[in-house]
């Protein structure tokens, strides 16, 4: 079992917290791996619900270079990569497979983004990390944002990449990880975004950057753990977890039952739901997670991503790994 420690706990308690924490530990029933998007076979591909899909007004290229932030890049990566802006790299998991820079390329199964979480890589008060799903066929990673859910109009440039599924996985269809990271943004500002390309675009989110370090001011997040394949459970935690309003998640690990089965992250995802994609979450790797590829392919944290650490206003959070 995985363990947190947040250092400064005085603060942490006493001064940061003065709007709580929520706190559960989850167990329950399973949840099905993703949502039918209107592939091919059902007609014209209408993608889910809330996708912006194709020529949305919300999409603003009108900007210098069509709003694209930096020079847009093409071909394989190699053990680390450099987001644009950024103040350091971006490791490539170990064993992940066909990792590129995202392109114009769509597929006809499932191009509608799935699974969209959001976390941090780099400085809470700066930026966010996204990551999300489509079919194998869909490699367009881009992240459009902007200060209205009616303009987004930056674009950022992400990865592509394979997280090999187990023997034992069963899935609808093969899937493609895209992964991308904003930065150079202000802090404890709302940023509106939407992940896909122009071939098809998922919902409009948004996500809140942290206060500068050492900002002494209240603030809320919520600790959770131990899903472990509860996924029912889990799903309706997190509907509960939501009306706390948090800034943030801790997840002290387990999320999955079996960290290699691909199968087990999609039925995570699917259970945690949108609120995923709006309070970024700061995970722990557990004896569940085994090290496995996929926990390092699903998620973008700080330094080796086992073990790590971020700061929050006036709290240094340190994340360690017992069970390498």
């Amino acid at each position: 079992m995985s363990r947190l420690l947040a250092l400064a706990a005085v603060t942490l308690f006493a001064s940061a917290l003065a709007g709580g924490i929520a706190c559960s530990h989850s167990s329950g029933g399973g949840a099905s791996a993703g949502d039918d998007a209107g592939g091919s076979d059902a007609g014209p591909f209408t993608g889910r619900p809330g996708d912006l899909g194709v020529g949305s007004p919300i999409i603003d290229h009108s900007g210098p270079n069509g709003g694209v932030v930096g020079t847009i890049q093409t071909g394989a990566l190699g053990d680390t990569w450099q987001p644009v802006g950024c103040p350091g790299t971006v490791p490539v998991a170990t064993g992940v497979t066909g990792a590129q820079w995202g392109q114009e390329a769509y597929g006809t199964t499932d191009r509608s983004p799935h699974a969209v979480h959001t976390s941090f890589r780099f400085d809470t008060a700066s930026s966010f990390a996204v990551i999300w799903e489509t079919d194998a066929d869909t490699q367009a990673s881009w992240v459009a944002y902007g200060d209205s859910p009616q303009k987004l109009d930056h674009f950022v440039q992400g990865v592509d990449f394979v997280n090999p599924p187990s023997p034992l996985d069963i899935m609808a269809y093969p899937l493609l990880v895209h992964e991308a990271h904003v930065c150079a943004l202000a802090p404890q500002h709302t940023v509106y975004y939407a992940v896909g390309g122009d071939g098809w675009w998922g919902q409009v989110e948004s996500v809140t950057t942290g206060p500068v370090d050492g900002t002494p001011e209240d603030f809320r997040f919520l600790v959770m753990g131990d899903s472990n394949a509860f996924y029912d459970l889990y799903a309706n935690l997190q509907v509960a977890a939501g009306t706390y309003a948090p800034l943030f998640t801790l997840f002290t690990g387990d999320l999955i039952h079996e960290g290699s089965m691909a199968e087990e992250w999609e039925s995570w995802f699917t259970a945690g739901g949108n609120l995923l994609a709006t309070i970024p979450t700061m995970t722990v790797h557990g004896n569940h997670e085994a090290m496995a590829t996929g926990y390092f392919a699903l998620w973008a944290l700080p330094g080796i991503e086992e073990i790590y650490s971020f700061d929050w206003g006036p709290v240094h959070f340190v994340v360690l790994n017992d069970t390498p």
